[in-house]
């Protein structure tokens, strides 16, 4: 908890979203199957996923903010 495998794809994703990246339709994909990926193989739970997804979002904005 927190679930860093989520975290990373995640803000991968959100970095070619805001560069607008041929990538991105792809990496929020990849991301989804992760997610599925790691609670179908009891990996992670669901809420650690969120966890994980919140992480990154918050790191995002606070690196937009601060640049």
């Amino acid at each position: 908890m927190p679930s860093i495998h989520m975290a990373v794809t995640f803000a991968m994703y959100l970095w070619a979203r805001d560069h607008e990246h041929r990538l991105a339709p792809w990496l929020l994909a990849y991301t989804i199957i992760m997610g599925f990926s790691l609670v179908y193989l009891a990996e992670h739970y669901f809420l650690d996923l969120l966890v994980g997804i919140a992480c990154a979002w918050l790191c995002h904005l606070a690196s937009k903010r601060l640049v």
